[in-house]
C-alpha cells in the first residue's frame, strides 16, 4: 500500500460477519493483529470518529482488541448475482455504529515506497460453565 502525506488508509472492520443475529454474543471480543513494518501507527475508531483503540508504539507487530457495541454485527454484503456496493459491509448495524482502522504514516516513512501490511481479524466469546452445586 501506498500512502499519501499526512492522510491515513482507513480499512472498513466486519464484526462478526458469521453471526445470524444482529445482536453480538454477551462478551464478545474483537481482536485486530496487524503485522507491518517500523514506523506505521494504527487505531481502530468507530463511525463517530472516537478512538476505540489507540496503538502508536509503531512497532512492526500490534495487538488491538476491543469489545463492541452489542448490536455492531456488520456482515459482509454482496448480493447475488450483483457488482459489489460501495460499502462492503452492507446497511449500517442497528445502533448505526461502524468500525474502521486507520493506519497512519510516521515521521520519517518514505511515503512514496510501497509497503507490505497484513490485518488478521478473528473474535472470541468467552465460555461460561454452569456446574450445579449440591449440599447437604
Amino acid at each position: 500500500m501506498h500512502f499519501l502525506p499526512d492522510l491515513p488508509i482507513v480499512i472498513p472492520l466486519p464484526i462478526c460477519p458469521v453471526c445470524d443475529d444482529p445482536i453480538l454474543p454477551l462478551g464478545f471480543l474483537q481482536t485486530v493483529t496487524l503485522a507491518m513494518p517500523e514506523g506505521i501507527s494504527a487505531r481502530i475508531v468507530d463511525s463517530s470518529g472516537a478512538a476505540v483503540v489507540t496503538n502508536y508504539d509503531n512497532s512492526p507487530f500490534q495487538l488491538m482488541q476491543f469489545q463492541p457495541l452489542p448490536y455492531g454485527a456488520t456482515p459482509f454484503f454482496f448480493p447475488l448475482g450483483q457488482a459489489p456496493q460501495a460499502d462492503p459491509l452492507g446497511p449500517p448495524a442497528a445502533d448505526g455504529v461502524r468500525y474502521r482502522l486507520e493506519l497512519y504514516p510516521g515521521e520519517g516513512l518514505n511515503v512514496n515506497q510501497t509497503y507490505v501490511v497484513t490485518v488478521t481479524l478473528s473474535s472470541q466469546t468467552p465460555s461460561v460453565l454452569y456446574l450445579p452445586a449440591v449440599g447437604r
